[in-house]
């Protein structure tokens, strides 16, 4: 037997300290931390963990001040960085740097307990523009994000691009952004796109109020608490909150998604959006569109699906909907296939409470099954609840 051979891989990791009163020249050890998160990361190797002591890390400059891995982690020796236990050190970015955490094209990554903003009194082009970085990659694949919280940046929150697989985001809260808390918008042709990711425990607020430094509304165009491109799936949102963005709640262009135990409250654009088949809604509040000015014009609904995935089953199940009077237009309380009317689909609403100003309005192309719903919609002028395009009016 070979000496050794029985030591688990993990057996040489080893665990490194950063400190506001460290020095990048010492040995990185508790008693002789280094200075710099940035530095600091890009020692470690598999297996490896950084503890980021108590304090504020200005971030400055591209590529040395980024938290970038330049080594990923085994399935049995992750690379983690993380706060202190009990602490939250602030990664605070100035000079427009573009990111605080890179996790492009690396697997295996642990990244915990951190608070990750511009620094307070940045103006726009002098803060951070995105928390967590995976753009222009070809994807990420073992990655863990929680206990961050990711607030005041000119873009988004969490941008993860291209094929990723094996993801969990837990416990975080995205508020203030300029664009979407966690967004991947790019998907090659015919590729994956998103694989078993898990979004959970999660609160995503005021997505869209920060720009030039203060909170105001950013130019992006609808940045949703959720959005990215058409994936095979699964993804999972569980126990997630998302208020008062200014583009949809959750807005999930993958097949196979389950929301469950969610609350999706006054959000400018639609509630709650689902773009792939073989998806389900379940013990899920949405309520409230058009937040930002009382009785403004919302074209957008509390619940959409508008799928091109030829009959799929798309289920609805112990949730309710809500929406009141502020708005100043009767819009759909929920549109099903409205852009889709060629493209068949199975759709089942079951146990649900639907209140809103006016009906729920399903495409021909729809074969329903309705259970044990109770609709109260309010302003339809007709009275109907529920329109079924060349079936009935309910």
């Amino acid at each position: 037997m070979i000496a050794g051979a029985s030591i688990p891989l993990t057996s040489c990791a080893a665990t490194y300290y950063v400190s506001t009163n460290g020095a990048d020249a010492n040995s990185g050890d508790a008693a002789h931390p280094w200075g710099s998160p940035g530095f600091a990361s890009k020692q470690l190797v598999a297996g490896d963990t950084l503890i980021i002591r108590p304090g504020t890390y200005i971030m400055t400059n591209y590529y040395e001040d980024i938290v970038w891995p330049l080594a990923s982690g085994t399935s049995n020796a992750w690379i983690t960085v993380r706060g202190e236990d009990g602490t939250r050190p602030v990664l605070a970015g100035v000079s427009n740097i573009s990111h605080a955490v890179n996790v492009a094209d690396k697997s295996f990554l642990r990244f915990e307990n951190l608070d990750i903003c511009s620094l307070p009194g940045s103006p726009y082009r002098g803060g951070m523009r995105t928390a967590v970085n995976g753009l222009g990659s070809w994807g990420q694949s073992n990655l863990v994000l929680r206990n961050l919280e990711i607030h005041h940046v000119t873009e988004g929150g969490i941008s993860l691009d291209g094929n990723i697989s094996n993801i969990v985001v837990e416990n975080v809260h995205v508020h203030h952004t300029g664009y979407t808390a966690i967004s991947g918008d790019y998907v090659g042709p015919g590729e994956p796109g998103w694989q078993n990711v898990l979004v959970t425990n999660c609160v995503f607020e005021h997505v869209g109020l920060y720009k030039d430094g203060v909170e105001e509304q950013s130019d992006w165009d609808r940045p949703d608490g959720i959005g990215f491109e058409p994936s095979i799936g699964p993804v999972v949102i569980a126990s997630t909150r998302a208020y008062y963005g200014f583009g949809d709640g959750l807005d999930s262009k993958s097949k196979n998604t389950y929301i469950h135990h969610c609350i999706v409250g006054n959000n400018y654009g639609d509630g709650v959006k689902i773009w792939g088949g073989n998806t389900k809604v379940e013990n899920t509040v949405i309520y409230g569109t058009g937040y930002t000015v009382s009785n403004i014009t919302t074209p957008w609904c509390l619940l959409v699906v508008g799928t091109h995935d030829t009959n799929s089953t798309i289920e609805i199940r112990n949730c309710s909907l809500f929406d009141d009077e502020r708005r100043a237009n009767n819009h759909y309380c929920m549109s099903i296939q409205y852009d889709e009317p060629e493209t068949p689909i199975q759709f089942y609403l079951r146990n649900n409470i639907i209140a809103g100003l006016a009906r729920a309005l399903l495409r021909s192309n729809v074969n329903l099954t309705a259970e044990n719903n109770l609709f109260y919609v309010r302003a339809d002028g007709d009275n109907v609840q529920l329109g079924h395009e060349g079936f009935a009016d309910y």
